[in-house]
């Protein structure tokens, strides 16, 4: 007898549902940026950096303007400057809620959102 630990979804998708899904599923990435964390955002942006997703930079009160990210892709926007982000508490859920507005106004085509932070890395690329 054999125990699977993981469990596989079944889906049955038509052809004709199957023709359908986007050819391309954009991430819509918001990036929480603080004091210290220039090295490490510079580090994860290069890791999950692609030209078709789309990159919302929450650059808190106590990030340094030398911290900033790189604003020259289309794809990249940075809300700098904004609110002093509290651990756990709800000035977390308001960047959220503010980068989603922003994503939502000026990048429709997204389908997930991902929330990430310095400490963050990828396990594999976007392209895998």
């Amino acid at each position: 007898m054999t125990i699977s630990l993981f469990h596989q979804p079944k889906f049955n998708l038509s052809e004709r549902d199957y023709r359908r899904l986007p050819k391309f599923l954009r991430f819509a990435y918001l990036i929480l940026e603080t004091k210290g964390d220039g090295p490490s955002i510079r580090r994860l942006l290069q890791a999950v950096y692609h030209p078709m997703n789309y990159y919302v930079f929450h650059l808190d009160l106590e990030a340094s303007d030398s911290e900033g990210v790189i604003r020259e892709f289309g794809n990249v926007m940075v809300i700098g400057k904004a609110d002093l982000v509290t651990y756990n508490g709800p000035t977390m859920i308001s960047s959220k809620l503010h980068a989603v507005a922003i994503l939502l106004k000026e990048a429709k085509d997204w389908v997930w959102f991902l929330n990430l932070s310095a400490s963050d890395y990828p396990l594999m690329s976007h392209d895998v």
